[in-house]
């Protein structure tokens, strides 16, 4: 005659042996999965930015007003490689080196000083004459929020160009942000020492 006890002990024990086969299996097919999903499924490409279409660079800025007051802006990384991104102090005039291979990225936000609108264009002058266009566009929701405007919601810039379109030497780079109505320009007061190597 069976013990009752027994039963129940058999079935426990047969019950965590089929439990952790289970989670076994379970575990494998997920590493599985995952192995295979990241080896074998290219990542969907990141849907690109609505960027504004920039008018041509103007051969002189005297071809536009030059308005005294800074531009609304701030240029928050900084990326050389292979020194990587640097992130900018508000108040602070970067000395960034580079050599003339490296791709240089440039990356903050401008808004039009006085129509509180996005701007209509974005340059970075080099040693006062050298216009380098960038784009503008990107969003920026924290600028939107920072202001207190809706209209601010697409007020980034990315600026990406190679050191090799600037001679050997020390480079005094500005921002200049062109007013919305493209008449106007306005100097950013923080400049960018670059040393082209």
């Amino acid at each position: 005659m069976k013990n009752l006890h027994e039963d129940v002990f058999i079935d426990t024990a047969l019950t965590r042996r089929v439990s952790g086969a289970i989670v076994a299996v379970a575990i494998i097919i997920m590493i599985s999965a995952y192995v295979l999903t990241s080896r074998y499924i290219p990542e969907r490409p990141p849907m690109a930015p609505q960027l504004v279409t920039l008018p041509p660079v103007p051969a002189q800025l005297s071809e536009l007003r030059a308005d005294k007051s800074p531009p609304i802006s701030s240029i928050d990384v900084i990326q050389v490689p292979p020194a990587g991104a640097r992130t900018v102090a508000s108040d602070a005039r970067p000395v960034v080196s580079a050599q003339r291979t490296a791709t240089i990225q440039i990356v903050g936000w401008a808004i039009d000083r006085n129509a509180t609108r996005p701007a209509g264009a974005i340059f970075l002058e080099s040693d006062g004459k050298t216009l380098i266009a960038g784009q503008y566009g990107l969003p920026r929701p924290d600028v939107a929020a920072n202001f207190k405007n809706p209209a601010l919601q697409a007020v980034g810039f990315l600026f990406s160009f190679s050191a090799g379109e600037l001679r050997i030497g020390d480079h005094a780079i500005d921002l200049v942000v062109v007013g919305a109505t493209g008449k106007t320009y306005y100097r950013a007061k923080d400049r960018i020492r670059l040393d082209v190597r």
